[in-house]
């Protein structure tokens, strides 16, 4: 199952319903890895260091900084973006299709934009 990290301005509305749409869903919060205030760089490098999808609302950084780690060789497990007037609902409904239907090696070194549609 792919494993997820939620960066520090990601709604917490949307992880407690994965966990409760998905359970046992691998998902991680900076705020339950004591990271709060951490730079994105170093969110990046903490998800990747577990493996982890990184879910973020970020439209301005974090794209770029994903795609620099790809550039310079540094594992990138993958980013998706949830615009953050995208509603919660049909974010938990998107994010559980990637895991029923999506494979690690799908996502590796991408950054992808929510809706998939």
């Amino acid at each position: 199952m792919l494993a997820f990290a939620a960066d520090e301005g990601f709604r917490i509305a949307i992880v407690d319903g994965l966990r409760r749409r998905i359970p046992g869903i691998d998902i991680a919060t900076i705020q339950e890895a004591d990271l709060s205030g951490s730079r994105d760089r170093d969110v990046l490098e903490w998800a990747a260091g577990g493996g982890r999808i990184l879910l973020t609302h970020d439209l301005k950084t974090m794209e770029g900084f994903a795609y620099e780690r790809v550039e310079n060789g540094f594992p990138m497990p993958g980013v998706f973006i949830v615009r953050w007037t995208f509603p919660i609902g049909d974010a938990i409904d998107e994010i559980a299709l990637a895991v029923e239907y999506g494979s690690e090696e799908e996502w590796r070194n991408r950054v992808v934009h929510l809706p998939f549609r």
